[in-house]
């Protein structure tokens, strides 16, 4: 134990004389990591740009390469799946960060039954958002319409609603079901194998910007709290992250001496 001791005793790190070196690396750790940030980007999750989780389980044995190739005919990249457990368990969640995506087909069907149902010149402009479901906002021309009317256009569409807008002369109408669109579009592609949804989770735009809003304003709220705690418990200058080099030099005899 003695011996442990007097060796400890010994080592001697000089600090103070390498404080540029790391000063400089440390900068330029903190200024690459702000260029890929803006550059590059981060690799945000659903939760923050909106989009689709769907996680399927497959009743027969499927590689994930095959789900893969399947879904790459929907224009999906290879990172859009992922394995869900155990590699014998044939769980996969398919994570598309498009929020709009599926709603081609959805918006064709709209419009198809709106000019078709309400008569020629009846649709001025239909705008489109995927924040609860498929919202609709139709501009028409004309006599003012009623929302019964326009229901009765759309026809046997499952769960629609059909309210007026804000203007005169807008329709607001909202299509639930969009994951479950998506969901028809996967078991399109993979018509020969069987799989059931365990669940399926949907972020609108909105609510991803919102929450990259958010978290962006928690860090800095909490860089900033940390500043001033240091800077009131200790000093302001190991709150700015170093201290400066004339005090360094001025500690540095005590360091030797081992005060």
């Amino acid at each position: 134990m003695q011996f442990f001791k007097e060796r400890l005793d010994s080592l001697s790190f000089d600090f103070v004389s390498k404080r540029y070196l790391f000063g400089s690396l440390s900068i330029f750790m903190v200024l690459t990591s702000f260029v890929v940030f803006f550059a590059v980007g981060p690799n945000w999750g659903i939760d923050f740009t909106g989009g689709t989780e769907i996680h399927l389980k497959f009743t027969d044995d499927i590689e994930i390469t095959e789900i893969r190739a399947a879904l790459s005919k929907l224009g999906l990249g290879n990172d859009a799946v992922q394995s869900a457990g155990t590699s014998d368990a044939h769980e996969f969640k398919i994570r598309i960060q498009d929020p709009e995506f599926g709603m081609e087909d959805l918006v064709d069907d709209v419009r198809g039954r709106l000019e078709s149902g309400m008569g020629e010149g009846w649709l001025q402009d239909l705008k489109v958002s995927a924040e609860v479901g498929a919202r609709f906002t139709a501009t028409y021309a004309g006599d003012p319409t009623t929302p019964q009317q326009v229901t009765a256009a759309l026809g046997d569409m499952d769960g629609i609603a059909v309210q007026s807008g804000r203007e005169d002369n807008e329709i607001v109408i909202t299509v639930p079901g969009l994951p479950q669109k998506i969901q028809a579009k996967i078991a399109d592609v993979l018509s020969d194998k069987e799989f059931s949804v365990e669940s399926i989770d949907a972020v609108g735009p909105k609510v991803g910007g919102e929450l990259r809003r958010q978290g962006f304003t928690s860090i800095a709220a909490t860089l900033g709290l940390v500043l001033l705690y240091v800077a009131f418990r200790f000093d302001f200058a190991f709150a700015r992250g170093a201290r400066p080099a004339a005090r360094c030099r001025r500690a540095a005899p005590r360091i030797a001496a081992g005060v």
